[in-house]
Order: C-alpha cells, then structure tokens, then sequence
C-alpha cells in the first residue's frame, strides 16, 4: 500500500535474475515496499507451464528477446487482477523482459496505473525490444542511469520519466577484516559478465605482468569467458562460488578492477562499493552515476593501459587506497534499499490514479 490520503495498492510484477547472488538484483526493492501483490516470482505450475505452451505465439510474436514464457504468465496474472480492480499501480521491475501486454487493458479499465523500469543502454535496449508500440502505455517510466532519461522520455513525456538509482543492500555487503598480503601484491576482483569487457580486462593483466607488477587478479565470472581469461598470465578465474564466498572475496580484496563495454546501474559496482572497495573502471555516464573522484580512477574505453596504470596508481600510494575505501562505503550508503525504495514511493503518490 502507497500512503497518502487515499490508499492505492501497489503490484509488482518481478523475476530472478538467474546470474545475481543471493542478496544482489533489483527484484530486491520488492523486499522494502509494502506491495499487496507481487507477479512473478513463483515457479511455475503443471497448469501455468500448459498454459503457457497453448498461448506460445503470444510469446513468440512479442517481439522483445527476454520475454519468455515466466515473463507471460507474471503478466497474464497481473492482467487478470487488472481487469477486477481500480485505482492501482503496476510496477515492471525488468521492463524489457516483462512488459508486453497488459497496456493492452486499457481499453477496458483505464483506472490503473503502469510503472516500468528499464535497465539496459539505447543500442542494449534497441537489440531486445524490436517493438516499441505498447510503450506508449506506460504512465510513468524509471531509469537506472542519466543516459536512459532522453530515449526512454519518449514513452511517458519528461515529466514521467524519472532517474532513480539501483539499490543495494549496504547490511549484506559491507566491510570485513582484511589480510594483506605477505609479498605487497595488491588484489583485484572482477566480478560478472554481461557488458564486461574481457578483452580489456586481459590486455591489462598482461600489462601488469610484463611490467612486473606485483597483482593478483581473480576473475569472478561465466564459464564461457574461461577461453579468454586463459590468455592471461595472471588471471585466476572462480566459477560456481557461493554468496559467502562472494562476499569474502570483495572484503578480502584492495580493489575492483571494472572495465565495461557499457553501463546503466552495476551490480558489481555497488556491491564493491558497499564493501569498501576503490573502483577502477571505465568512464561511462552510467559509471559516473554512481561514483565520483574520491571513490573511483575512470579511464577512456578499451584503453588496457590506462587500467594498468590505475592499478598501478593504488598499487604504489597504499594512503590513496585506503582513502578511497572509505570514500567508497559512504557513497553506497546513499544507494541503500531504504533510500531507493522512499524515491519510489515518491513516484508513486505522483502517479497513481
């Protein structure tokens, strides 16, 4: 329930990102709204599954690439409460992989609300959704980054297209004891896949080792980048690891060493941050969104050795480092769920019908 004067229900339609640990994602905002219904975040039934498969067009001719059959039944379920109740918000977590259909439903009920939030960049965005007629339906549309705000206006008009960051769970993710290391080898984490830029990250590490440097770098990431890690000579790749160990690994480490191909919110990013991490990344808007000079040395794109030489930077001035430590900690604390989750809540009261 939304406050107020008058209550207005909240639903939310979610999913699970299958590559997120435990306590990271956004379907974590779920977890500090007072949402009467949430859509989507079930497996799905013997009933639900042949359902799905008899109204398999509708998933195919969708058009949006991440719109699979979890996608159609969160949404034909929010469709059906749609069409009973009044005066309520819907709120798309993922907008590109679960919103097709149900601005449909205006033509019968126009006394509800949509809410998407989208996460992917222009050319991203462009690749998966292949149609944009049932964005028109949208009452209000949030960004994760400055640099969606222009192309997603167009949906709900620039006064109901609002910038509201990614969250993350600063309780969970947050500074631990720390062992330096007996030889003086400073400790890179990179953590992910999608949008990294492998090729750089390699290209650095390669650097670093014929400069002589003394790193250590471990690569958290999927399986199908274990080809290309292997070109370096100082890349330990870890597969398969458990949140805990996740979690050891960003507190046992001196840095996140980042470089992407492009950006709205990170995960990797945030959670580094809320663990206290300097950032070593790539100067995108989406980068920039959420750090600043005390927390993060930003260097042009696939520029290997602008990377190295970060590293080597932090390496060599150990007070630097630390300053940016703590640096780092206090700004994830402005992206805490609590604060997220009061922005949205601000959105809702000026959008709900």
């Amino acid at each position: 329930m939304i406050g107020g004067n008058t209550k207005t229900i909240l639903n939310i339609i979610s999913m699970r990102m299958s590559g997120h640990a435990g306590h990271s994602g956004y379907d974590r905002l779920v977890d500090y709204l007072d949402a009467d219904n949430v859509f989507g975040t079930t497996k799905l039934s013997l009933p639900s599954r042949i359902t799905a498969r008899a109204l398999s067009p509708l998933i195919t001719r969708s058009d949006l690439q991440w719109y699979h059959r979890q996608s159609f039944i969160a949404e034909l379920n929010a469709s059906r409460h749609w069409l009973t109740c009044r005066n309520e918000i819907f709120h798309y977590l993922y907008g590109e992989n679960s919103y097709r259909y149900l601005g449909g439903l205006k033509s019968v009920n126009q006394r509800n609300a949509i809410v998407c939030t989208f996460h992917t960049p222009l050319e991203r965005f462009n690749q998966v959704v292949s149609t944009e007629k049932h964005l028109d339906k949208i009452d209000a549309v949030v960004a994760v980054s400055t640099m969606q705000t222009e192309f997603l206006s167009k949906f709900a008009g620039n006064d109901r297209t609002f910038f509201v960051p990614h969250g993350i769970d600063v309780d969970y993710f947050k500074p631990g004891a720390r062992s330096e290391a007996e030889d003086n080898r400073i400790k890179c984490l990179f953590v992910g896949s999608h949008l990294r830029d492998l090729r750089t990250l390699v290209d650095a590490s390669n650097i670093l080792h014929k400069w002589g440097e003394p790193c250590e770098i471990i690569a958290v990431t999927s399986p199908k980048n274990k080809a290309m890690i292997q070109e370096s000579n100082n890349i330990t790749l870890r597969l398969g690891i458990s949140d805990e160990e996740l979690l050891q690994l960003y507190q046992q480490s001196d840095l996140l060493l980042l470089p992407l191909l492009d950006a709205t919110a990170n995960n990797s990013l945030l959670e580094a941050m809320a663990c206290g991490l300097p950032i070593v990344s790539t100067d995108l808007s989406g980068v920039r969104d959420y750090t600043n000079k005390e927390v993060a040395l930003l260097v042009k794109k696939k520029d290997a050795k602008g990377l190295a030489e970060a590293v080597v930077e932090l390496a060599r001035d150990r007070a630097l480092c630390q300053r940016m430590r703590r640096a780092s900690r206090t700004q994830a604390l402005k992206f805490s769920w609590e604060s997220i989750a009061g922005q949205m809540r601000e959105i809702y009261q000026l959008v709900k019908p």
